[in-house]
């Protein structure tokens, strides 16, 4: 699949549970008082190692999440790049059950 010049496909070989991807989803990324609530709020995507953009992994938090058909395990996810200052976003597909899936990095 053909991608442009500031778009990276990567391998997602682990990542959270359903419950973990709500909890992003659902939490406000500023708590009271200043606290800073984007630590407990992100997840945590492991990536194939092989020639990726970011080694080991990334930290994220979800901003979207819809169904891929009716299982229950299957999404479309996007969100934001915690670790990597020089990647925007992400899209893409992940299976909850498996936590396997195939997302595409917006480069800055």
């Amino acid at each position: 699949m053909a991608t442009k010049q500031n778009e990276v496909n990567v391998s997602i070989m682990a990542g959270p549970g359903e419950m973990q991807l709500v909890m992003s989803l659902t939490r406000a990324s500023h708590g009271p008082y200043g606290i800073d609530m984007v630590k407990a709020t992100s997840v945590h995507f492991t990536t194939d190692l092989k020639g990726s953009v970011v080694t080991g992994g990334f930290s994220a938090c979800v901003n979207s999440v819809s169904r891929e058909d009716g299982s229950g395990n299957n999404w479309n996810l996007e969100g934001y790049v915690l670790d990597y200052p020089n990647i925007s976003g992400f899209k893409g597909y992940y299976n909850s059950k498996t936590r396997k899936g195939h997302f595409t990095l917006m480069l800055r």
